[in-house]
């Protein structure tokens, strides 16, 4: 950790049997910003809901554009420039081209959350917490809209740590969610076990994007979810052959790419380990 310039991290690995967790430089109970791993959230959330009969991910909800093209980014909504998570999200100022190609957009799990709440005329947070954290036990994980003693300070590029301003309530779907790399492991072992039926369905692309699922990004039998904000990055890795996975974050921004480092290093070795800490 030194080497990297790490001050703390929280680590897990896990099969669909086992989770194994360890937190290094914070207080167990601390959390971590998770950043835009909160999209492979949103995207089980969906998931469920459409298990459940509530959704269809197939029919088109907003700016004649279906769930599952906003979950995968293909819609044609680009972010503005200079978007700022931190105030609320408006939909009056995308950027939209007739192209349905891949364009990376927070905007897109924005107006996922915007339709979820005028559906279910409930916030956000509320249905994550029913049909996920409530279900996989995960007590660590919450979308704060105020600082706190239960959040991790951040460490910028120079290696300054400090609090940046949280997500508005309206970007919570897109970037909101702090957890800890033990809850996340619950989640995915979760996924490799008794609702791989939904993991299947997330890791199903579009025809046009092969490399892109619904909040992941898929590479062969390895599918990833990335976060990266200006005091955060994480990272979480699930090997669909051999159902392992590995969950890595951490309270600094290295300015490079999550596989280049510290997080991609840490993260190789806890897949060798297959579900062991110890």
């Amino acid at each position: 950790m030194d080497k990297y310039e790490v001050p703390a991290v929280s680590l897990s690995t896990c099969t669909h049997e086992n989770v194994s967790s360890l937190t290094i430089g914070a207080p167990e109970h601390q959390l971590f910003h998770a950043c835009s791993i909160s999209k492979m959230m949103t995207a089980l959330l969906v998931v469920k809901l459409e298990q459940c009969g509530e959704l269809d991910l197939d029919v088109h909800v907003v700016r004649d554009c279906t769930l599952r093209q906003l979950l995968v980014h293909q819609t044609g909504i680009q972010d503005i420039p200079g978007l700022d998570s931190s105030m609320p999200f408006s939909d009056q100022s995308l950027q939209h081209t007739e192209s349905r190609t891949f364009v990376y957009a927070d905007s897109n799990y924005c107006l996922i959350q915007q339709y979820l709440e005028n559906r279910f005329r409930r916030p956000f947070w509320q249905l994550v917490e029913s049909y996920i954290f409530d279900e996989y036990e995960m007590s660590s994980s919450r979308y704060p809209i105020r600082q706190d003693s239960d959040l991790v300070y951040g460490t910028f590029v120079d290696g300054e740590q400090g609090q940046v301003p949280l997500p508005d309530p309206s970007f919570h779907a897109a970037e909101g969610l702090w957890t800890t790399a033990a809850d996340l492991g619950q989640m995915t072992a979760q996924l490799m076990g008794r609702d791989e039926e939904l993991f299947i369905q997330m890791y199903t692309p579009l025809p046009s994007a092969p490399w892109a699922g619904l909040g992941i990004f898929i590479e062969g039998d390895v599918v990833n979810s990335l976060g990266w904000g200006e005091t955060f990055q994480g990272m979480v890795v699930l090997d669909r052959k051999t159902k392992v996975s590995a969950i890595v974050l951490t309270n600094h921004n290295s300015g490079r790419h999550q596989r280049e480092g510290f997080i991609g290093d840490v993260v190789d070795y806890l897949l060798k380990r297959r579900g062991d800490l110890c």
